[in-house]
Formats: C-alpha cells, structure tokens, sequence
C-alpha cells in the first residue's frame, strides 16, 4: 500500500524538499527545514522520527508525485502518434528522475528495498510499463514500429543510464559542453541519445 501523508507532514516534506533542491541534503538541517516550515523541531520528530526517516518519507512522496504528473501527462499527450508519445514520455522520465538526483548522491537508493519505497516504486513502474506496452503495440499495428520491445526492459534501460550519470558525476562532466548548467546539459544528452536508443530497440527511424 501506497504512503499516506497529512496534511502537517505534507507541509514539512514540500518545506524539505525546497531547501535540499536548493542547499543539499548536507546543509538543510532539520532546524532549517522546520523554520521553512514553520513548525518545531520537536513536530518533525514526531512526523518523522530523524532526519533519516523524514528523507526516506519525501523519497516516497516525491515518487508517488511523479506517478500523479505521469498520469496526467499521459492523457495530454494521448492525441499524438505513438512515435511522439515514446519522445515525450522518455523527456518526461529524464527531467523527472533528474530532479531527485539529490536523493541518489547520498545513497538513498538503497531504501527502496523496504516496504513502503518498494510498494510505491512497483506502482510507479507498472503504471510506466501499462501505458508503454499500450503505445507500442499501436505503434506497430500502425506500422510505425517494427520491433515489439518489452515495456519493462525499456524502462531498466532509461534508469539505468539515468543512474550512471548521477553516480558518476564526476565522470560523466567531462563529457558534456563546458560552462554549461549541469543539469540542463546531462537532461538534453540523457534525452538525446534514450530517444536513440529506444526508437533503435522499437525499429522506428525517426
């Protein structure tokens, strides 16, 4: 089942996430984060428990965020031809998954194996894997794709380049233009070369 937050932790966790999107997760005490807030400490702690569990509890909010603005987007993109809908979907994952690239920088990733991360990620990427399977199976019935790709290997094969970038920044910023604003660069060069990929694997020339 699918984390429920209320409304006062609602309000610590979007308090949180504003000031580590802009300070890092290092420097957005638990002290900034309830000024932000404008609650005490001692209300964090009774939310939450640490600093630990509240970054556990906006990991799982901000992909059960993600899940919401998929869906939607999903229905806005309904009217274009299959071949647009995987371009934009593969935009939309990069942009997203980019954004949380503070939760990855100091190993989060290894909280997703506990129940509430891992149930709200298994929903994530079946609703991901449902619309895909929809698309590219339109797709090829229209003759727009040749290759019936499984919905779920492309998707391994987004997050894993995703993830490649994000551990390895030190690495990967060396290949992209120099002076550039770091995150938009890695978004354009991920999106380039996953639309590449993908259209590859689906057999569709763009």
């Amino acid at each position: 089942m699918q984390e429920k937050f209320n409304e006062k932790q609602i309000n610590i966790l979007e308090a949180a996430e504003k000031l580590i999107i802009k300070d890092g997760v290092e420097n957005a005490s638990v002290r900034d984060i309830a000024k932000e807030a404008n609650v005490s400490i001692a209300m964090i702690n009774y939310h939450f428990g640490s600093k630990d569990k509240m970054m556990e509890a906006l990991y799982c909010y901000c992909t059960e965020k993600i899940g919401e603005r998929f869906s939607l987007f999903i229905q806005t993109i309904s009217y274009a031809g299959p071949p647009i809908q995987i371009s934009e979907i593969i935009s939309f994952l990069v942009k997203q998954i980019l954004r949380l690239s503070y939760f990855h920088n100091i190993g989060l990733q290894e909280v997703s194996i506990r129940n509430n991360l891992a149930e709200t990620l298994t929903v994530l990427y079946a609703l991901f894997v449902d619309r895909v399977d929809d698309i590219i199976l339109k797709g090829i019935a229209a003759g727009h794709f040749k290759k019936a790709a499984k919905a779920e290997e492309l998707l391994a094969s987004i997050i894993g380049t995703l993830m490649f970038s994000i551990w390895n920044k030190d690495f990967y910023q060396g290949f992209l233009p120099q002076n550039a604003q770091y995150l938009e660069a890695l978004e354009h060069k991920n999106s380039v070369y996953l639309r590449a990929m993908i259209f590859g694997l689906l057999g569709y020339d763009e």
